[in-house]
């Protein structure tokens, strides 16, 4: 799959496996949102998918990740499904930038 706006890509996790993701701004070094978790099984899109922002920022020797997730609010699911989304998905994040921080200090995939 290309990394590149408008382009699909995998998201590959230890549960639930892969899944789609749709890329939909991509600038070198800097800045690269998805839509991803369709619960309804469809393809992401604007209006089923929740979007993902990251955001890399230099300050001297520090490099910043800033790691923005919205729009479970407006998933097609039920206000019980979207609150389990909510509840679950931190602890996804938090998996995912350990897994940054193991290879940006020289850890394998």
């Amino acid at each position: 799959m290309e990394r590149r706006a408008g382009r699909w890509i995998a998201l590959t996790w230890h549960e639930p496996g892969t899944l789609t993701g749709l890329v939909e701004s991509l600038e070198a070094r800097h800045l690269c949102s998805f839509r991803w978790i369709t619960p309804t099984g469809q393809r992401p899109r604007a209006g089923n998918a929740a979007p993902v922002e990251m955001l890399l920022t230099t300050d001297a020797k520090v490099v910043r990740l800033e790691l923005t997730e919205s729009g479970f609010g407006y998933l097609p699911v039920s206000d019980d499904r979207k609150a389990a989304l909510v509840r679950q998905n931190p602890q996804g994040g938090d998996h995912a930038l350990a897994n940054l921080r193991r290879l940006a200090r020289g850890g394998e995939h």
